[in-house]
């Protein structure tokens, strides 16, 4: 990998977690609700996929909020028919599961 950082934007109600190259290019960008301590998006660059990107920021994200207490993270409304997003919630530790009256949508928590 190259030269990576990690910046941080608080925006309303979320917080954007982004995982940035040495040439400018945002990598993966992961999307906190702050106030209901959900994740609530993760994006990676579609041309940088398969690259352990995504996985190291959401163990960046992860970290931070094991040390402000946070117990379980969670989310909601992962398209169970996209593939990659439920391989990386799963790889990731989620235990996902259907969202009640919705079965094309999950939701997952994983403890922390």
């Amino acid at each position: 990998m190259t030269d990576e950082r990690i910046e941080e934007e608080k925006v309303n109600d979320d917080i954007y977690y982004r995982l940035k190259l040495s040439d400018g290019t945002t990598a993966c960008t992961l999307q906190i609700d702050r106030y209901h301590k959900t994740l609530v998006n993760i994006w990676t660059n579609s041309e940088l996929r398969r690259r352990g990107y995504g996985r190291k920021l959401f163990q960046y994200v992860e970290a931070i909020a094991k040390s402000n207490g946070i117990k379980v993270m969670k989310t909601t409304d992962i398209d169970s028919l996209c593939v990659c997003a439920v391989g990386f919630f799963r790889a990731m530790g989620f235990n996902l599961k259907s969202i009640e009256n919705n079965s094309q949508f999950l939701e997952g928590e994983k403890v922390l």
